[in-house]
């Protein structure tokens, strides 16, 4: 990762708007001049080709591919690189929907050891809580109760491993001024 490299993510249950602000952001710091690489969420790929996770062994795969796709973007040596959902949020669903064996506890702990090595990559994270309806768009299946759920269990993973993470919260307009601010100074408008 290069000096003034920046790595962030953004971090929320399904239907936060992580990937309009994560978008935008990209766009604005374009607009600023600087090189951009925005890492998509494969976990949406994922559900797209094959309906659902319904193990907890498949995070292991959506985190490896995640982790790709990121390391390539640092790799091009861009002045941000931003990951729409970080690799370590497979944590939360998967402990969710860890069954308690033995195969549920190992990769539960293979993720966690993973996760303590990438964190140190993220510049920023920021957090999106739930404070806009649930829009259903065709992939994800969570109902509003599941997404409840796994926004305690995101924001319990960002406390225990990324305790300097940002919520940015309000309309898009004050989520976006928020980013800004933090990523630019005073500056943005």
């Amino acid at each position: 990762m290069g000096d003034k490299q920046r790595v962030i993510g953004f971090v929320g249950a399904p239907s936060t708007g992580k990937t309009t602000l994560a978008r935008a952001v990209a766009n604005a710091a374009g607009l600023r001049g600087l090189s951009v690489e925005f890492v998509a969420e494969y976990a949406r790929n994922y559900l797209q080709r094959f309906g659902s996770i319904g193990e907890p062994w498949e995070q292991l795969l959506i985190f490896d591919t995640q982790a790709r796709r990121e390391d390539d973007a640092i790799r091009t040596g861009a002045d941000l690189v931003i990951a729409e959902t970080p690799t370590f949020t497979g944590y939360a669903y998967g402990s969710l929907a860890a069954t308690g064996g033995p195969k549920a506890r190992k990769v539960m702990h293979t993720l966690h050891r993973w996760i303590t090595e990438r964190l140190p990559l993220y510049s920023q994270v920021y957090y999106i809580p739930p404070e806009i309806g649930m829009q259903m768009d065709g992939v994800r299946r969570e109902d509003e109760a599941m997404r409840l759920r796994l926004d305690r269990m995101l924001l319990a993973t960002l406390e225990l491993w990324a305790p300097t993470y940002r919520t940015v919260k309000g309309t898009m307009e004050d989520r976006m001024d928020t980013v800004m601010e933090a990523e630019f100074g005073r500056e943005t408008k």
